[in-house]
C-alpha cells in the first residue's frame, strides 16, 4: 500500500475538487490524514471503510486511485461500488454510521473478525441516527468490530460542544475525535471560512498548486 506521499494526495484531492467542482475540497483535506490513518489499519480484502462524511468524497477518491481502484469522481458524494472500494452510498447526514453498525454486526453474527471503521463530520454528531447508532453499537457490544472516528474540524462546531462536554460521546461508545484543520495544508484554505461550498476558480486552484510546491 502506497499511501506515504501526502502532499500528492492533497494535490489530487485539490485537483478532483476543481475539475469536478464539488465544492468540498476543504473539508476533505481536514479529512485526508484521518482516511491516511485508518487505512493504514486496514486488513485490505477483509476490513471496510464507510466515509459517512461523504462530502470528503475527493480525498477518498485520491486514496482509492492511489491503491489501484477507478472510483467515479465525477460523483460529489460516493456511490456504493464495491468493485471501486465503495461499500456505502453516503453524502445525507447521519447515514454511514448506522450502515456501519448494521455491517459489523453481521460480521460478528457470522463469527468473522473482519472490521468496519467509519469517519463521520462534526455536523453528524447532531444527527438522531448517530446517537441512536452509538447506543446500538454498546448494547451490541461491537468495539472489536466497530471502529468510529470523527473529523471535527469545527465548521459546523457541535462536535466542540458535545464531544468535549464531560466527553459524553465517548461515554457512550469508543469513538476517537479528531481535532483537524480546515484545509489543512494549503495555506488559502486555511485562511478563508467561507470554503465549505466554494467553488475553485483557475487562478484559486494555481495559487493552491503553488503553495504545495
Amino acid at each position: 500500500m502506497n499511501l506515504t506521499n501526502r502532499k500528492k494526495l492533497i494535490y489530487r484531492t485539490i485537483e478532483i475538487d476543481y475539475k469536478q467542482q464539488h465544492r468540498h475540497a476543504s473539508g476533505s483535506l481536514s479529512a485526508l490524514p484521518i482516511m491516511l490513518e485508518i487505512f493504514e489499519q486496514m486488513r485490505h480484502g477483509s476490513d471496510i471503510f464507510i466515509l459517512s462524511k461523504g462530502h470528503a468524497a475527493p480525498s477518498y477518491y485520491a486514496i482509492l486511485e492511489e491503491l489501484g481502484y477507478k472510483p467515479d469522481i465525477s460523483h460529489p458524494h460516493p456511490y456504493r461500488n464495491l468493485k471501486e472500494g465503495i461499500p456505502a452510498t453516503t453524502g445525507s447526514l447521519g447515514h454511514g454510521l448506522p450502515i456501519a453498525v448494521g455491517w459489523a454486526l453481521a460480521n460478528k453474527i457470522s463469527g468473522k473478525n473482519d472490521r468496519v471503521f467509519v469517519l463521520l463530520g462534526d455536523g453528524e454528531t447532531l444527527e438522531g441516527t448517530t446517537w441512536e447508532s452509538l447506543n446500538l453499537a454498546k448494547s451490541l457490544q461491537l468495539e472489536e468490530h466497530l471502529f468510529v472516528h470523527i473529523d471535527s474540524n469545527g465548521w459546523q462546531g457541535s462536535c466542540r460542544t458535545i464531544c468535549n462536554t464531560d466527553d459524553i460521546i465517548p461515554h457512550i461508545y469508543p469513538v476517537k475525535i479528531h481535532k483537524t484543520k480546515r484545509g489543512a495544508g494549503v495555506r488559502i484554505l486555511e485562511e478563508n471560512e467561507s470554503w465549505h461550498t466554494h467553488t475553485i476558480t483557475d487562478d484559486e486552484f494555481q495559487t493552491m498548486i503553488e503553495d504545495l510546491k
